[in-house]
């Protein structure tokens, strides 16, 4: 995974004792949604057209927010996963038909337990944001796993 943009992560959790991931990141993490077949129900009425006029061209610049985010599982501290993530966001701006970028911003995060956040926590890099799953649950991995990505969907929205 030397080509992964957490591979000095999981340097990093190696030398406090952890253990780092060697599976691919879909591997790791699991299905997010259960699959099978659901009912869907019709929210439109039939299709219809309706006349907007003549196109007219846009002679000003257009802009737009655009998002991503990446998380993998780095490893374990015992038997607590460590996942790794990176969030941005960008403002993207069309101008004469050319697309760029007018600002951007990117943030790397590091979830897990309170207890492996600790053990990790100095070994970090400052730019490195920390967040801790609740420990109000007791561990399982799985389960830790799913919170971490809960605390990504909230810090990318945040």
């Amino acid at each position: 995974m030397s080509g992964s943009a957490f591979h000095r992560l999981r340097r990093r959790l190696a030398l406090v004792g952890g253990h780092p991931a060697k599976a691919a990141a879909e591997s790791a993490a699991g299905r997010r949604d259960t699959a099978g077949y659901r009912p869907a129900t019709l929210v439109e009425g039939p299709l219809r057209t309706i006349a907007v006029g003549t196109p007219t061209a846009w002679r000003e610049p257009v802009a737009f927010l655009d998002g991503t985010q990446h998380v993998e599982l780095l490893g374990y501290i015992g038997t607590d996963p460590v996942l790794a993530a990176e969030i941005g966001a960008a403002v993207r701006l069309r101008r004469e038909r050319r697309l760029g970028t007018a600002t951007e911003q990117r943030q790397q995060l590091v979830i897990a337990r309170p207890e492996a956040l600790a053990a990790l926590s100095e070994t970090l890099p400052d730019t490195v944001r920390r967040l801790a799953i609740e420990d109000d649950e007791p561990p399982h991995p799985i389960a830790d796993a799913k919170r971490s990505h809960a605390l990504v969907d909230r810090a990318r929205t945040a």
